[in-house]
């Protein structure tokens, strides 16, 4: 049974490292990388650790074995994965409504990935559902396209 849920354990924790690897550029072809995408960033157990004890990420299990992750990186994280950095000083310089974007509470998708196998299966509106759920998602839509294409510049500078 596929549902999503929020990291509970270093099990979990492992499992997104082991998926993360996978979907590393220098893990796969050429054509899936074109195709499918690919994870920019390698993190460690202790990061994630990190991360965590901050704000838990959500995943999606297939019984018991992660099919699927979305970290949640909230600003007090910054400092434990300096590549990000940059990503939270763009979000500084961003408005909403007229105010700065970090005068509201927020946090970051920092990494999203779905194994290989459940790629062609809903499994992120899955998460997605579990995320308005949990963390009470009010997604700025306005800014979205603005921080989507910055990202998208972030992830070429930092890709090896």
């Amino acid at each position: 049974m596929i549902y999503s849920t929020l990291v509970n354990n270093n099990e979990e924790l492992q499992q997104i490292l082991d998926l993360q690897q996978q979907n590393l550029p220098k893990s796969i072809s050429a054509e899936e990388l074109k195709l499918q995408g690919f994870v920019t960033f390698q993190h460690n157990l202790k990061t994630l650790q990190q991360f965590h004890e901050l704000a838990p990420s959500i995943i999606v299990k297939d019984d018991e074995k992660v099919i699927g992750y979305a970290l949640t990186v909230v600003n007090e994280a910054r400092h434990i994965f300096p590549p990000m950095e940059s990503l939270f000083k763009l979000l500084e310089s961003l408005k909403w409504k007229n105010k700065p974007f970090h005068n509201y509470q927020h946090y970051e998708m920092g990494q999203v990935c779905v194994a290989k196998e459940y790629a062609a299966r809903s499994v992120l509106p899955c998460r997605l559902r579990y995320e308005d759920a949990v963390y009470g998602v009010r997604r700025f839509a306005g800014q979205q396209y603005l921080v989507r294409s910055k990202r998208r510049a972030f992830r070429k500078r930092h890709r090896q």
